[in-house]
C-alpha cells in the first residue's frame, strides 16, 4: 500500500491530474449554486452545455453590418424580455455561456433599485468587459471603469474635483467659445453632405476635452489641421474595440492560450495596428503629462483634470497615484467622454432636422433666458434639457452598464438571494423602450415627457427607469460635465442654424465604436444661417 502511494506521489502526472480533478469539482460545484438561483429566472429554450452561447454568436453575425453593429442586437435581448413576462421574475433572463457562467440580464427598474444598493465590497468586474478592456495596460486597466474596490473609491474621489460645480462654471466659457467655431463651421456646410457634420463635431467634441482633460489652452482642434494625427490615433483605437467586440470568441479563446494574445499582436493585424496606435497614445499622454507638471513646478495652478491629477500625485505619493493610473485615467476619460458625447450631438443635431418644431422652441427658450450663455441659463434650459434627455433615452448612447460579477452572497430586499459568482448586466436599451415607463408608444421622439413626467428624471420611484449616465455608486462621474458640452452646443445650433436632413427611409442607429450613432452614409444634412 505505502509503495503505490509513493508511485502516486513521485509520478509528475499525478499534481496535475489532482488539481485538474479539484478545478472541475470547483466548477461543478459553482456550477449547482448558480443553477439553483437562476432556474428559477427564464432560460431560453434549446440551450445545450454552452448555453446561449451560440445563438448570442449567430445573433452577433446577424446584427454585423458594414464593420458595425445593428439594432438587431438590441431587437435580440428584447425578445427574451418579452418571453420572460410569464415567468416568476419577469424583466430578466439568464445568458448562460458555460455552467459556471452565467450572466442575468435585468431590465426591471424596481430590481435595478435594488442590485444598486448592492456593496461595492461584493461585486467586481463580471461579463467581457474585462476581457476586452483590460488587455490595454495603460488605456483602460487602470481607469475608473476597471478599478474596484478602496482603488475605485480613492481614484474617484480624485476625479471628482474636475466636475464640482465651480469646476464646470470654469468651463463655461471654453465650451461656448468651441460651441460657437463650431456653428460657423456648420454653417459652411451650405449643401447636403453625408459625413460633413460628424467630422465637425468630432472636432468640436475633441477641443472641448484636450482644453478641460488636457488643459491644452491652444488646442483650437476645429481649425488647427495639426491635431488630426492624434486624433485618428484615439478614432483607430475606438475602432480596435469594436473590432475586438465583433471577434470576442476569437478573443476569448487566445486568451486561454498560453502567450495567445502577445503572439497575435505580431500576426493578426486589428491587435498589431491597436499595439500602433496605443504607442502613439502613449507618447501624446506623456507630452501632455509632462507639460502639467512643468506648471505645476512653476506654481501654476490649471483647472484641467492633468493638473489636478499631478497635484494629487504630490500629495498623496507616487505610489498611491501611479504615472499608468494617470494615463489611464487621461485616456479613459477622454475616450468615454467623446464617444457619447460625439453620438449624442450627432442624434441631437439629426432631430434639430426631423422635428423643426423642437429647434423653435429651443431658439426661443435660449431668447426668453437673455440669449446669454451662463450658469443660469444653462440651469433653466428646461426644453433643451428635455431634448437632450430624450435623445438619450431612444436612441440609447449607452446600451448597457457595465457588467458586474458578486463575489459573495447577496441578499435583496425581496428575499432574493443572489449567489456567489453571478454575473449581472443592466440593460438600459430596453429599459428606455419600457411601455410601463414610457407609454404604449415607447420609441416616438418626444421630449416632453421630461415635462410632463418628471418623475422619470428626478422622483425615487422614476430614478432606475432612465439612466443614460448608469446608476448607483458607479454612475458616470462626468454625467454634469457631459450635459452642459450638449446643452451649449443645442443651444448655440438651434438659435443660430437651421437644420435639414436627407435620406431614404429611417436613419439606423447603429453602434460605430463603442457608442451607438446614426448609421455612416444614411443620414445628409445641410445647414443655414437664421
Amino acid at each position: 500500500m505505502m509503495d503505490t502511494m509513493k508511485n502516486i506521489l513521485i509520478n509528475p502526472a499525478t499534481p496535475i491530474v489532482l488539481y485538474t480533478a479539484y478545478k472541475v469539482l470547483n466548477l461543478a460545484k459553482q456550477a449547482k449554486r448558480l443553477n439553483s438561483f437562476t432556474d428559477q429566472h427564464y432560460k431560453p429554450s434549446g440551450q445545450n452545455f454552452f448555453g446561449s452561447f451560440a445563438e448570442f454568436i449567430k445573433t452577433m453575425r446577424m446584427s454585423i453590418e458594414d464593420g458595425s453593429i445593428s439594432e438587431e442586437f438590441l431587437f435580440w435581448r428584447q425578445r427574451k424580455f418579452k418571453e420572460s413576462q410569464n415567468s416568476a421574475f419577469p424583466g430578466t433572463w439568464i445568458f448562460k455561456t458555460l455552467p459556471w457562467r452565467q450572466l442575468m440580464y435585468v431590465a426591471d427598474p424596481k430590481l435595478v433599485e435594488m442590485m444598486a444598493q448592492i456593496p461595492a465590497s461584493s461585486v467586481t468586474q463580471g461579463g467581457f468587459a474585462g476581457d476586452l478592456l483590460e488587455l490595454d495596460s495603460r488605456g483602460f486597466k487602470n481607469g475608473l471603469v476597471m478599478l474596484e474596490h478602496d482603488d475605485w473609491k480613492k481614484q474617484r474621489k480624485i476625479i471628482s474635483q474636475i466636475f464640482r460645480r465651480n469646476q464646470l462654471d470654469n468651463y463655461i466659457e471654453t465650451m461656448d467659445q468651441a460651441a460657437i467655431t463650431f456653428t460657423e463651421k456648420l454653417a459652411e456646410q451650405s449643401s447636403y453632405s453625408k459625413s460633413g457634420a460628424y467630422e465637425k463635431s468630432r472636432l468640436f467634441v475633441y477641443e472641448i476635452l484636450f482644453k478641460t482633460i488636457f488643459g491644452d489652452a491652444t488646442a483650437e482642434v476645429q481649425t488647427d489641421k495639426t491635431y488630426e494625427p492624434i486624433i485618428n490615433t484615439f478614432q483607430k483605437l475606438g475602432d480596435a474595440i469594436n473590432s475586438k467586440i465583433r471577434s470576442l470568441p476569437l478573443i476569448l479563446l487566445l486568451k486561454k492560450i498560453p502567450l495567445g494574445i502577445e503572439l497575435a499582436k505580431k500576426f493578426w493585424k486589428p491587435l498589431r495596428e491597436e499595439q500602433e496606435h496605443q504607442h502613439s497614445r502613449d507618447i501624446y499622454l506623456e507630452k501632455m503629462v509632462e507639460k502639467s507638471r512643468a506648471d505645476h513646478n512653476e506654481g501654476i495652478e490649471n483647472s484641467d483634470l492633468t493638473s489636478i491629477l499631478i497635484r494629487s500625485q504630490e500629495k498623496l505619493g507616487k505610489p498611491a497615484l501611479s504615472n499608468a493610473q494617470i494615463h489611464s485615467h487621461l485616456f479613459t476619460f477622454l475616450f468615454a467622454g467623446h464617444e457619447t458625447t460625439l453620438a449624442a450631438l450627432s442624434w441631437a443635431l439629426f432631430h434639430l432636422g426631423e422635428n423643426p418644431e423642437c429647434a423653435v422652441k429651443i431658439q426661443e427658450e435660449f431668447h426668453n433666458l437673455g440669449g446669454q450663455m451662463n450658469r443660469q441659463t444653462i440651469s433653466n434650459a428646461k426644453y433643451t434639457e428635455a431634448f437632450i434627455k430624450e435623445i438619450l433615452r431612444i436612441r440609447h448612447v449607452v446600451d448597457m452598464m457595465v457588467p458586474r460579477k458578486l463575489i459573495e452572497d447577496v441578499s435583496l430586499p425581496d428575499g432574493r438571494v443572489l449567489p456567489k459568482g453571478l454575473q449581472y448586466i443592466v440593460d438600459l436599451g430596453n429599459i428606455h423602450r419600457s411601455e410601463a415607463q414610457f407609454g404604449s408608444n415607447p420609441t416616438k421622439f418626444d421630449p416632453t415627457r421630461f415635462l410632463e413626467q418628471p418623475k422619470m428624471a428626478n422622483k425615487k420611484e422614476g430614478k432606475y427607469s432612465f439612466m443614460p449616465f448608469g446608476g448607483g455608486t458607479r454612475m458616470c462621474v462626468g454625467n454634469h460635465f457631459a450635459m452642459q458640452m450638449l446643452k451649449i452646443a443645442v443651444l448655440r445650433v438651434a438659435s443660430t442654424l437651421k437644420t435639414e436632413n436627407q435620406h431614404n427611409g429611417e436613419v439606423p442607429n447603429q453602434m460605430e465604436g463603442v457608442s451607438w450613432r446614426p448609421k455612416s452614409g444614411t443620414l445628409a444634412q445641410k445647414f443655414t444661417s437664421l
